[in-house]
């Protein structure tokens, strides 16, 4: 399972990335995620690359999840229900979706 955590906690005395972490990223809201070997292991697949269509989707590349584009937070595939097909990208929800969509009008006129 994917789990949050502060940078203080991954960085030791000396300044250096502890060694047991083997992927970390920060999101847009400004959480750290870590998978460990053991999450990867045994399921985790990370980022799915998707092609969006109207009404549907196609995983180009296996995952477990899509980052939002606006929010920077990871939506499991089984969860997606938002997404734009012009610009590729894909929302947490009804409300972000909005919010992407106004703000792109704004910049195309």
């Amino acid at each position: 399972m994917l789990r949050t955590t502060r940078l203080s906690e991954l960085v030791d005395a000396a300044g250096v990335a502890s060694q047991h972490e083997t992927c970390m990223e920060r999101g847009i809201d400004g959480t750290w995620c870590s998978m460990t070997g053991f999450e990867r292991l045994f399921g985790l697949k990370g980022e799915a690359r998707v092609r969006y269509k109207a009404g549907e989707y196609t995983v180009v590349s296996p995952g477990d999840f899509v980052t939002c584009a606006m929010t920077g937070r990871r939506i499991p595939l089984a969860e997606l229900k938002y997404w734009n097909v012009e610009h590729q990208e894909a929302y947490v929800s009804a409300e972000v979706s909005l919010q992407r969509y106004t703000e792109l009008r704004l910049k195309s006129r």
